[in-house]
């Protein structure tokens, strides 16, 4: 997918985005992290946050302390 290189795809292209209608939150002016982690049965899945206008580092910090937290699992 384009523009989704980086360590927490800050590039993201929103017409790409693999969910439906995932582009109205940042088009409301919503904040949106996604990350993709890996595959089940060769399919892709990934995680994504919303939140508040102005909560991008708390969201990077939240999907931060999810990805840790899952690794230790």
């Amino acid at each position: 997918m384009p523009g989704t290189q980086g360590p927490l795809n800050a590039l993201l292209d929103l017409r790409q985005m693999p969910v439906a209608n995932a582009e109205l939150g940042p088009l409301a002016g919503l904040r949106l992290a996604v990350k993709d982690i890996g595959s089940v049965g060769g399919a892709p899945f990934g995680l994504s946050l919303l939140g508040p206008s102005g909560s991008d580092v708390a969201l990077i910090r939240l999907g931060r302390r999810i990805l840790d937290a899952a690794r230790k699992v």
